[in-house]
């Protein structure tokens, strides 16, 4: 993903700790890298609508 968002490793996984906060531009290229728009990105999976997602 890194490679594909032209970001560094390092960023992301701060991202993914919730280390980071990240404006729009940001949850773009990440969305580009994974092949989805932002609105699907911060959509709530099946799981987690129906209770059973991770806490």
């Amino acid at each position: 993903m890194a490679q594909a968002s032209q970001m560094d490793w390092s960023y992301i996984s701060q991202i993914e700790r919730g280390k980071r906060n990240v404006g729009i531009d940001i949850l773009d290229a990440l969305a580009q890298a994974v092949g989805t728009s932002v609105i699907n990105l911060l959509s709530p999976s099946e799981d987690e609508v129906s209770g059973h997602g991770r806490s």
